[in-house]
């Protein structure tokens, strides 16, 4: 949790997203103690720590049974332009697979069209359905 948290930190800063450091760090250690809710994965390119993805699990009819749900994908802007991003979408696709989760989806911005982009060559496609959200 030491190594990611600050990579989370700069994700959420990116983002505008409100940031309580204590939070984060007490339900992705949650997550980690309960696999069945997802995973959490550093990107790690020559022995350095250059992302993370966290990839949350549910079920769904239409998609024929487990769901995996990038809910965060972060490449440190040192790592980003040099694939790193690509080759860890890609792993992430055949391990997801090799444990029965064939369905990856994920939300993406219309204002980061690299992101986009990225994840158009990876296959991503716009479901044609907006994602609503309620809180509370």
């Amino acid at each position: 949790l030491d190594q990611v948290l600050p990579l989370v930190a700069d994700f959420y800063a990116a983002f505008g997203f409100p940031w309580d450091a204590g939070r984060k760090r007490a339900l992705l250690a949650g997550l980690v103690e309960q696999p069945a809710w997802g995973a959490l994965w550093l990107i790690e390119t020559g022995g350095q720590i250059a992302g993370y993805v966290l990839v949350a699990h549910h079920f769904s009819l239409e998609f024929d049974g487990r769901v995996g749900l990038v809910d965060e994908f972060w490449i440190a802007a040192p790592h980003r332009g040099r694939g790193i991003g690509g080759r860890a979408l890609e792993l992430l696709a055949e391990r997801l697979q090799q444990s029965g989760i064939r369905t990856l989806r994920l939300e993406v911005a219309a204002s980061h069209a690299d992101a986009a982009a990225l994840y158009a060559r990876h296959g991503f496609r716009p479901a044609g359905r907006e994602l609503w959200t309620r809180l509370g």
